[in-house]
């Protein structure tokens, strides 16, 4: 899964299994529903379905990714280096 700022910023996010990742992206579309302002457009669940982008306007990535940050559930932030490449903000 790709999320991607107003200013092309990249967070990929992979999980580990295919209910891991559904899970994921209700979490996901939770913490974004309860930070988006009030008068913001919702879309409907067709249109999410039927699109494989969802474009969310007026969301701090930043605070969504602090909403999804719990130790206490083991979710915890670290970094990863793959391939040589260097990743922040890795959720394990």
């Amino acid at each position: 899964m790709k999320l991607q700022t107003s200013t092309s910023e990249e967070h990929f996010l992979e999980a580990c299994t295919r209910e891991e990742r559904d899970e994921w992206a209700a979490a996901i579309g939770e913490v974004v529903q309860k930070l988006k302002p009030h008068e913001t457009q919702t879309a409907s669940p067709s249109q999410i379905k039927g699109s494989k982008s969802l474009q969310l306007h007026n969301v701090n990535l930043s605070q969504v990714v602090d909403s999804m940050y719990d130790v206490h559930t083991g979710i915890r932030l670290c970094s990863h280096v793959e391939q040589g490449s260097s990743y922040t903000n890795c959720f394990s």
